[in-house]
């Protein structure tokens, strides 16, 4: 079997084990999570005139904010407000 073809069979191969999957992205039925820890290298690329350990606390306080959570605030409270807004046209 040439190369090309063994490619071709891989990708048709793929397309119908993927189609479900593809079925529900498109219709928006996956519930997705994104989550991201800092690490050094990171914190460093964006906190570049910190030390290491600033850096990575920085890092760390910058996306717990960013994703409303504090000592002060209820993320969940956020978090339901932000999908009934959503729900009704609000959000976009």
């Amino acid at each position: 079997m040439s190369t090309r073809s063994s490619l071709t069979e891989a990708g048709q191969t793929a397309g119908k084990a993927l189609q479900g999957y593809r079925a529900r992205l498109m219709s928006n039925q996956n519930t997705w999570c994104v989550v991201s820890v800092p690490t050094p290298a990171w914190a460093c690329r964006v906190f570049p005139h910190e030390t290491e350990e600033t850096a990575v606390a920085r890092l760390w306080t910058e996306i717990l904010r960013a994703v409303r959570v504090s000592e002060e605030s209820d993320p969940l409270q956020h978090g339901r407000a932000r999908i009934c807004s959503a729900e009704d046209g609000r959000f976009f």
